[in-house]
């Protein structure tokens, strides 16, 4: 019997990274759905950046090395219509380190940092199969404090 316990408790115990990990198949905090034409000017939407999923426990399921916290479900579900010929940039905006995750439609995963300088992230996607369709978005701290966020959206030709 206690081998059957420590058993049960071994695939408990490391299953729960799993579970605490960024999930796209959870439904989003919000969904907005626009045609590129429609973002040239962008788009700002204000969020809490942050949660309680360590990034650094999840490196397996988004692939490569990530630090950070985000919450479990997508911050934003953003479909974008006719946006072969467009890039599509995301970046956050806080007093804090944010970072950024996304999505792709095609299943890619995108991370992002600092790119936007200082402690802001910024992700660049291009190509038909990661613009066109469902990009999930995460607005994430680099550590475990929460604050509020800015996430900008835009395309550009």
């Amino acid at each position: 019997m206690t081998r059957v316990l420590t058993a049960i408790a071994l695939v408990f115990a490391t299953a729960l990274p799993a579970l605490a990990c960024p999930n796209y198949s959870y439904p989003a905090t919000n969904t907005h759905t626009y045609r590129a034409d429609q973002l040239t000017h962008g788009r700002e939407f204000d969020h809490v950046a942050g949660g309680h999923a360590n990034l650094a426990n999840c490196g397996h399921a988004i692939g490569g090395t990530v630090a950070g916290y985000v919450s479990t479900e997508p911050n934003y579900r953003f479909t974008l219509l006719g946006a072969d010929h467009y890039s599509v940039y995301f970046e956050a905006h806080a007093r804090c380190d944010t970072i950024l995750l996304i999505n792709a439609p095609n299943g890619t995963w995108y991370y992002d940092d600092d790119s936007a300088g200082g402690h802001d992230p910024r992700i660049r996607l291009r190509g038909s199969a990661n613009v066109n369709g469902a990009i999930d978005v995460w607005i994430g701290s680099y550590g475990t404090d929460v604050c509020p966020a800015e996430l900008e959206l835009y395309t550009r030709r």
